[in-house]
């Protein structure tokens, strides 16, 4: 309410432009450059002999679904920017979209399982 219209969907198709800027950059630094990288965030889960860490793991498949997910996510905000010109519903609607795309980035990049899972779940969700 306090961004409006105007202001929702300048943050989230400026938001996914620099998105995909960014996984062409990783795309050049993983697929060319052929250093795989992985980002240890922290333990999640530690029960008795499950240990379950957050993290994400870059290589040639991440980087390549990378670049698929966000030029289609980027155009389908810019699509739907303008398609729901006049509804009064669209900064809800652009952060459900901006939602999706996040889940969707934690699903390519899931460094386990369980991660991968709840990449999966939130796409299910949003």
């Amino acid at each position: 309410r306090f961004l409006g219209e105007r202001g929702a969907v300048s943050i989230t198709v400026s938001s996914m432009i620099f998105t995909f800027v960014l996984a062409c950059l990783i795309c050049f630094e993983v697929v060319f450059l052929k250093s795989v990288c992985s980002i240890k965030l922290g333990p999640w889960i530690n029960i008795d002999t499950l240990t379950t860490g957050w993290g994400f793991l870059f290589d040639s498949l991440t980087a390549l679904m990378l670049i698929v997910v966000t030029s289609v996510s980027c155009l389908v905000h810019l699509y739907s920017a303008e398609y729901m010109a006049g509804d009064p519903h669209k900064p809800r609607f652009m952060s459900y979209l901006s939602l999706f795309t996040f889940f969707m980035l934690i699903l390519v990049t899931a460094d386990n399982y369980l991660q991968m899972f709840i990449g999966w779940e939130g796409v299910g969700l949003a």
